[in-house]
């Protein structure tokens, strides 16, 4: 964890953690080939760093009060997922299926949109679920 005063915010770093994702309905898409189904990976060894800053949110009663709450808000996040150390299992389309086949050559073509989906999510859902508990 690193302190950045200038933003009133803190960067967690973890690593060597592991990860499972599943998904009943998962697209792929890159340039005109569209891969969609059911998707899972296990992860091994992925690192996630995410910037959470300080912020002050408004209370479920701001209109009535004006009272303001601590909160935090998202400011980046980066995902790395170790290419060696990932299982995936897609099914699906037939593109999908094929896909799952030669997986081993085509996560390297997907897995930079894996990983920036990921970092998405962590910024878009963390907050909420953080802000929930004050």
């Amino acid at each position: 964890m690193t302190l950045v005063p200038e933003d009133n915010g803190v960067v967690v770093t973890c690593h060597g953690f592991d990860a499972i994702f599943i998904s009943e309905s998962a697209r792929i898409r890159k340039g005109i080939i569209t891969l969609s189904g059911h998707a899972e990976s296990i992860s091994h060894n992925m690192s996630l760093n995410n910037e959470i800053i300080w912020t002050s949110i408004e209370a479920a009663d701001f209109n009535v009060t004006g009272r303001r709450l601590m909160g935090i808000k998202a400011g980046y996040a980066i995902v790395r997922i170790d290419r060696e150390q990932l299982d995936f299992l897609f099914e699906g389309n037939l593109l999908a299926d094929i896909a799952n086949v030669f997986s081993s050559s085509v996560l390297p073509i997907i897995m930079a949109e894996i990983e920036e989906a990921l970092a998405a999510q962590i910024n878009n859902e963390l907050p909420p679920i953080i802000n929930a508990l004050f």
